[in-house]
């Protein structure tokens, strides 16, 4: 009777202009290029099990902003979603306000799953 919630990889807040060229003279990985790896993994997860299997979307609710509109940059024709910067604390953890968004947001998925036939 255990129902698996699959949860997308979370994201981070991509550098500015200037930290891409600090990162880059150090040789150092963006953090633009791991969010490249996440969208591609999170893209495979909602096709393998959405609409079989429950995928609460912590990916989504990262880069979408209040209005609705989600922040992203563009990879050759490709759309890479990164973490909002006011809910990040230090660029890769959510800070209190977005941790409690999220929580809510988790809470109401799970009560609105479909109960499972034992």
């Amino acid at each position: 009777n255990l129902t698996v919630v699959h949860v997308t990889m979370p994201l981070t807040v991509s550098e500015s202009w200037k930290g891409v060229l600090r990162k880059r003279v150090r040789g150092q990985v963006l953090e633009r290029d791991r969010n490249v790896v996440r969208n591609a993994y999170n893209r495979l997860m909602r096709e393998t099990y959405g609409g079989r299997e429950p995928v609460f979307d912590l990916a989504e609710l990262e880069s979408t902003l209040p209005d609705g509109s989600r922040r992203f940059f563009m990879r050759g024709a490709d759309t890479v979603f990164t973490m909002v910067p006011a809910y990040a604390s230090d660029g890769a953890h959510l800070n209190a306000a977005a941790q409690r968004m999220v929580a809510e947001r988790l809470l109401v998925y799970l009560a609105t799953l479909p109960e499972r036939d034992g």
